[in-house]
């Protein structure tokens, strides 16, 4: 009994980061979180129970307790969850938002004991990232559809590349060979955010590869281009709603490829 008290401890703590070109997904126990918003289009399952989601952006602020939402990008939220949960952040290069609709998420919550199996089962079926991603994929029927304006999705995957290196819109515009205003608008009319966001997005997949390889936080704050830890501290806060000392006492699986 004890043996067995002690391996579901030790799931219980197990936190799995998957990371793999444009989508990453985490898959773990809850983690008291604040509120936050990210980046990119998130989608967040109950897998144990349902949590409550509040959407504070609003002139009205709302509220629903569901086990499937979708989160569109930079919606200030805070979610409350007290056993595991799924996100999957979404690609801001494909139609993966915008082909989601309320009528399917609706569905998914409705059947979210099989949804929550479903993915539980392409975790145990897939150890790598892009394997997992790609079934979890399938599970929402999120399209692979051709990338849209060339000059946009070059530029993304520099930034992919080295977020440190655009350190200002200006470099990011140049780097497409458009005005800094026209870059702004179809940079947002392509990604759903701005580019100051997202290239904050591509630095916190940075933070997660330096922190999973146990470097310290100073160190992977400083491979991402912050200006101290406690910088970096905020900005993950601000994105995840946790702190990454959050996350100590936790064993953190980062899979990317």
């Amino acid at each position: 009994m004890t043996t067995i008290m002690a391996k579901n401890a030790a799931e219980t703590l197990r936190l799995v980061i998957y990371l793999h070109d444009m989508r990453a997904a985490f898959l773990g126990q809850s983690l008291g979180l604040a509120p936050h918003k990210v980046s990119v289009a998130t989608i967040a399952v109950g897998l144990d129970k349902a949590f409550e989601l509040d959407f504070l952006d609003d002139a009205e602020p709302s509220c629903c307790t569901c086990r499937v939402a979708l989160i569109a990008p930079d919606r200030m939220h805070h979610l409350r969850a007290s056993e595991r949960m799924f996100f999957l952040y979404l690609d801001p290069l494909s139609s993966d938002y915008v082909g989601l609709d309320a009528a399917l998420i609706a569905r998914l919550d409705a059947t979210a004991d099989q949804t929550a199996t479903a993915i539980l089962a392409a975790a145990a079926s897939h150890s790598d990232a892009e394997g997992f991603l790609y079934a979890v994929s399938r599970i929402f029927d999120l399209p692979d559809p051709p990338r849209t304006d060339q000059r946009i999705s070059r530029t993304l995957r520099a930034i992919d590349a080295a977020p440190q290196e655009f350190v200002s819109v200006d470099k990011a515009a140049a780097f497409a060979c458009m005005s800094v205003s026209r870059f702004q608008h179809i940079f947002r009319d392509v990604t759903g955010t701005t580019f100051r966001r997202y290239r904050l997005w591509k630095r916190m997949t940075i933070v997660a590869h330096h922190l999973a390889a146990q470097a310290s936080l100073t160190d992977a704050a400083t491979e991402a281009g912050f200006s101290s830890s406690s910088h970096l501290s905020t900005a993950f806060k601000d994105m995840f709603g946790i702190r990454p000392s959050d996350l100590a006492g936790h064993s953190v699986d980062l899979r990317a490829g």
